[in-house]
């Protein structure tokens, strides 16, 4: 048994991360490593907490060695397993800790030296075109790092810093390499920190060791390297104590360095019954065949793969994890009958293989297979099937693929014969039989659960199991055409019912419909569960019989002995049923009317006992033919190359971690991502000037309200006084008055006049 170790990281540092480091070493120990971290699978993390939970199914389905937390994160729980659990500590007083947080009782905490392993000597700069560095510095922004920085750039030096608070202008570019090319071409290197960290120190010794020049401490710092290349003389930080604790090759759990990895491809993660079925057991068959081997898939659901199916997952996009784990890998795996031209016609054709993105289409499959052959290993199309193939563009990808240490292990006659019109080379093909044929039975199982509750309790009799789905090529008016057969079916014989099964998620739509028209849809279930594969094998092979569009529902039903009337969609159905030697026999065109289909189920119904008999010698040769298939598949395997003796390109280490193509599509992303925030920001502060506006006129509207009440007021009150001072005037105290005031007046001036008169 190999050992496997899930390291969850998130290395600020790039390749020179202590994370990463620790990675690198445990898969020269052969190790097969399980690497997560927060950009690559984001949905397993929250705030730096690793949600324990969504690796319960990888755990039940592989042993693991260990598990370790890195860089500072940490899991919400103890996982339900016995694996030893270990998280990195690094301490201010520079002690370093790999500290056991659960697991068997004989395991204790390790104390290591945060050094630099070997390894970081074996890096090559692959793009020396980069300028160098003048000033690297080291330690956290402060206003003494700031004024160091200030200096150097004054004195026409670049600077770049590693540390907390810098902005944007001084720091590293967060990629792979950034960091690494940093301490490679730094002519000079400043430590600030007065008192260093384990990061500062563990840089520093990068440093000195990748460009052979010393730290200089700023003032008032001390010299972290005493001795200057003393502490080369150290014991590097994966000691044979950290190394056993890990690996458990001491004998906690007896595992070897003979590991193999094994890179699976195929449309899987987003719940197809056929594919997900061939993967789950492809996986299986390695723990119980090769249990040294670890398999992991290119998935287009990430999440869907690692938490539903329990493997470890690579993104599509994610291209240089894929190269990774291709570099350290003995085969690439193809899987079931993706070899079909439909999804190239909506590409581009073959310029498609220049895209960004890796799919499980043909021009993703000739990306894959490309890759593989540029990491030095086989690519095996594993129970492949193909067709329709019919565009040029088609054929000229799969020659590519012919030419790229390929094999082709066909399951059945008409695929063989597509691959040879497409001009792939004969003796790369190898006819077998579909690989769900190798798999176990479980017709002596008892009933699931799930099932019982879907019958609600009653006696489960016989049913006929119906798998339809959506295609391009299904009559509009097949929904009523199937419900008015199911219904003459159960009228029949009042004691059978239907299952329809739920083969993929968008199986539903059709489903749904046939149901809908059925007027005995009271006997009739759905079992809506597309991700429950076990369960649905389960009912697909205790049947009494069955109608199927499904490949792989009239695949398995027969294998268990159970005859079923097959739905002629697509030429893969067509290849099972002549392999089956009852097309003649159980195969219908999608065009047969409602009494044909009847015809056929009554027909099945009646000689459900003797089809074993029927197809029992066509069953056995293609199971015997299946096992062959994966016999001379675990043969490749155990020949070929283990983790630890991988040819590792890495050694060369890039600048950019992402193509050009991906580069210039992130900066169109970002620009658009920034044009959106500033019209958002605009629209903000519009938002903001309008509420201001609405808020002073309803002011104003207030105030002029209030001012116009005021004048109301006041011209009454005007009108008041007019009135009554007119009032005054009229009245005989008024005159009465008015006169009296006027006679001392008058008075005077007949006196005065008197007294001129006089002189």
């Amino acid at each position: 048994m190999a050992a496997r170790v899930i390291l969850f990281a998130d290395p600020q540092m790039g390749v020179v991360s202590f994370s990463w480091r620790l990675r690198t070493c445990l898969e020269k120990d052969g190790a097969a490593v399980l690497w997560f971290t927060p950009a690559s699978h984001p949905w397993l993390f929250q705030n730096g907490c690793v949600k324990i939970k969504n690796c319960s199914a990888f755990l039940s389905r592989f042993s693991v060695s260990s598990i370790v937390f890195c860089d500072g994160l940490y899991c919400d729980e103890r996982p339900h397993c016995s694996t030893p659990v270990f998280q990195t500590v690094f301490r201010s007083d520079g002690k370093s800790v790999l500290q056991r947080l659960w697991g068997e009782s004989g395991l204790s905490d390790i104390s290591f030296h945060l050094t630099p392993d070997p390894g970081v000597l074996d890096f090559v700069l692959a793009n020396d075109r980069i300028g160098p560095t003048g000033l690297l510095v080291i330690g956290d922004c402060t206003s003494e790092a700031r004024e160091i920085a200030g200096k150097a750039i004054q004195s026409g030096e670049s600077v770049l810093a590693i540390g907390e608070r810098w902005g944007s202008d001084l720091s590293i570019p967060p990629t792979l390499g950034g960091v690494y090319y940093a301490l490679r071409q730094a002519r000079r290197a400043v430590l600030v920190s007065r008192e260093p960290s384990a990061r500062d120190i563990y840089v520093s010794q990068l440093y000195f060791l990748l460009s052979g020049n010393e730290v200089t401490p700023a003032s008032g710092v001390c010299q972290v390297l005493q001795g200057g290349s003393a502490y080369l003389s150290e014991q590097s930080f994966y000691t044979d104590e950290l190394r056993s604790a890990l690996l458990g090759d001491d004998g906690f759990s007896g595992c070897s360095n003979s590991g193999k990895l094994v890179v699976l491809l195929g449309y899987v993660g987003k719940g197809n019954f056929g594919d997900e079925f061939i993967m789950s057991q492809v996986a299986s068959s390695f723990v119980s065949d090769a249990d040294d081997t670890t398999m992991v898939a290119v998935s287009e659901d990430p999440e869907h793969t690692f938490c539903v199916r329990g493997i470890y997952p690579l993104s599509l996009t994610d291209k240089n994890e894929l190269d990774h784990y291709l570099s350290r890998a003995c085969l690439a795996l193809v899987v079931a009958g993706l070899l079909f031209d439909q999804g190239v016609r909506w590409t581009c054709g073959k310029n498609e293989l220049f895209s960004c993105v890796i799919h499980s289409d043909l021009p993703g499959i000739t990306a894959f297979n490309s890759l593989a052959f540029m990491n030095n290993i086989p690519t095996i199309y594993y129970g492949i099937g193909a067709g329709p193939l019919k565009l040029e563009e088609g054929h000229a990808m799969l020659r590519v693929c012919s030419k790229l240490n390929s094999r082709f292990f066909a399951r059945d006659a008409k695929t063989e014969e597509l691959l040879t019109a497409a001009g792939v080379d004969c003796s790369l093909i190898e006819t077998y039989a579909d690989s769900a044929f190798a798999c176990p039975s479980l017709s002596d199982e008892p009933a699931p659960e799930a099932v019982v509750e879907m019958f609600r309790g009653a006696l489960i009799g016989d049913y006929c199991f119906v798998s339809l789905r959506e295609y391009e090529n299904v009559p509009g008016d097949f929904a009523e055409r199937a419900a008015l057969a199911l219904d003459e079916y159960l009228q029949i014989d009042e004691s059978r019912s239907v299952v329809i099964g739920l083969l993929d998620a968008s199986d539903r739509n059709i489903s749904s419909r046939v149901l809908h028209f059925m007027e005995r849809g009271d006997r009739c279930f759905i079992y809506e569960n597309s991700d429950d594969i076990r369960t649905l094998q389960w009912l697909i092979e205790h049947a009494q019989c069955g109608l199927a569009m499904r490949y792989h529902c009239a695949l398995l039903m027969s294998r268990a002995g159970k005859p079923c009337v097959g739905l002629g969609y697509l030429p893969k159905v067509h290849a099972l049923y002549e392999q089956l030697g009852v097309a003649d026999k159980f195969l219908l065109p999608m065009e047969a009317d409602a009494a044909s289909i009847v015809s056929a189920l009554q027909a099945v119904s009646r000689i459900s006992g003797d089809y074993p008999l029927l197809v029992g010698p066509a069953i056995s040769q293609l199971v015997d033919r299946a096992n062959a298939a994966w016999g001379n598949l675990v043969k490749v395997v155990r020949d070929g190359r283990s983790i630890n003796e991988s040819s590792r390109r890495h050694d060369e280490v890039y600048y950019f971690e992402q193509s050009g193509t991906d580069r210039y599509i992130s900066e169109l992303q970002g620009l658009i991502s920034a044009q959106v925030e500033g019209l958002a920001e605009t629209e903000s502060r519009l938002n903001e000037a309008k509420a201001d506006f609405e808020e002073l006129n309803a002011s104003f509207e207030k105030a002029r309200v209030t001012l116009d009440l005021r004048i109301s007021e006041l011209s009454g009150e005007r009108d008041s006084l007019s009135a009554r001072v007119q009032e005054l005037e009229c009245s005989t105290t008024w005159k009465v008055g008015k006169f009296v005031m006027l006679l001392p007046c008058l008075a005077k001036k007949a006196v005065m006049n008197l007294l001129r008169r006089h002189r």
